[in-house]
């Protein structure tokens, strides 16, 4: 067996993030404190089949650990501050000059630490927050419109402006299992150019997940379409895309009782927005909103219909043909919101009575 493989081994077997390793003829596996067991083959054989995911090629160049990369705690000023709920991450032009099996090591620390604090918000400091709320406001809703269809896939690059204030506010990503994060994270160390943090992580793996994170722009594209002057009621709150849309349009805004939306005006949600938020009672409004986050189809039904002049419910492509003969809409919207759908076939729709 080569040095440079027992000298691998032995480094592997002494770093605090690797709970066991094994040498074999062949390869070397290392099962790691994250849960996930890595392979490293020195003797290369050609192979027909792709290697899995969890297997690398390594070479005694590529497995050279001459240090250790730092995972640190973004925007944290006070360095004595030990709070959980900072974004860890890692120095991007660090990791991509550094050696495959010390990326590898890197790579578990963050993953370990997004998962001890998994559970808990990712806060951020009020000058983030009150930078990214004015980049949205300045951003044109009319580029999630497009030929009179809605779309979350804008004209270029989708902004990402409401990720943050929806990740402080609301934590969607929280309970994201440990398998799609740590599929997020591949992805995001794949990407050369992109920040290396739990706040991207959380963001690719709701594709993973299919949470979708509806971008509040695209209500506020529906609001226009609509010509909404008045009161909203949203029945299914969701992670907060509709209250920030009422925020930015000036609306006022009432939904259901909800704890994850009394934690968000607790946070201060109302003071960031300056918007009139509250409790969906018996207000009348001029639209009432039924979407389930674009998952389901679902009838309101009861006193709340007589509250509303106009509702808004969320149809499914396979369900369309049925629900419009069985409701007999007064119009329908077209809605591109699948991954599928960024080349705008196949959409799904908007009822609207």
């Amino acid at each position: 067996m080569p040095l440079w493989v027992k000298l691998l081994a032995s480094q592997l077997d002494q770093s605090d993030i690797v709970k066991i390793v094994y040498v074999e003829q062949t390869l070397v596996q290392a099962v790691y404190k994250t849960g996930i067991r890595e392979t490293y083959n020195f003797k290369i054989k050609r192979r027909k089949k792709k290697r899995p995911d969890n297997h690398y090629n390594v070479s005694p160049r590529s497995a050279a650990i001459r240090h250790e990369i730092p995972i640190f705690k973004e925007f944290r000023h006070d360095p004595l501050d030990d709070s959980s709920t900072y974004h860890w991450c890692i120095n991007r032009n660090h990791f991509n000059e550094s050696t495959l099996l010390e990326r590898r090591i890197a790579f578990h620390h963050l993953l370990r630490e997004i998962l001890n604090t998994k559970p808990d918000p990712d806060w951020y400091p009020d000058e983030i927050l009150e930078e990214d709320w004015k980049r949205i406001l300045e951003y044109p809703s009319e580029k999630y419109m497009r030929n009179g269809a809605l779309t979350c896939f804008p004209y270029g690059r989708s902004p990402h402006f409401h990720f943050r204030i929806l990740e402080h506010f609301f934590n969607p990503g929280g309970n994201h299992l440990s398998r799609t994060l740590y599929q997020a994270l591949r992805c995001v160390c794949h990407k050369k150019k992109l920040h290396i943090n739990s706040s991207n992580v959380r963001k690719v793996a709701r594709w993973y997940s299919r949470r979708r994170i509806i971008s509040p722009l695209l209500y506020c594209a529906l609001f226009k379409a609509l010509k909404i002057t008045g009161p909203v009621g949203d029945l299914h709150p969701g992670h907060g895309a509709k209250a920030l849309a009422c925020a930015i349009m000036g609306l006022p805004y009432y939904t259901v009782r909800d704890e994850r939306f009394q934690r968000a005006l607790d946070l201060g949600l109302s003071s960031l927005t300056r918007a009139d938020f509250g409790w969906l009672e018996d207000q009348q409004v001029d639209l009432l909103i039924s979407d389930d986050n674009f998952n389901s189809f679902q009838m309101p039904t009861g006193d709340i219909l007589n509250q509303a002049r106009k509702m808004l419910c969320y149809v499914p492509k396979d369900e369309r043909r049925a629900l419009a003969e069985q409701y007999n809409p007064s119009t329908i919207l077209q809605l591109f919101n699948d991954s599928q759908d960024k080349m705008l076939r196949n959409p799904n729709y908007l009822f609207l009575w």
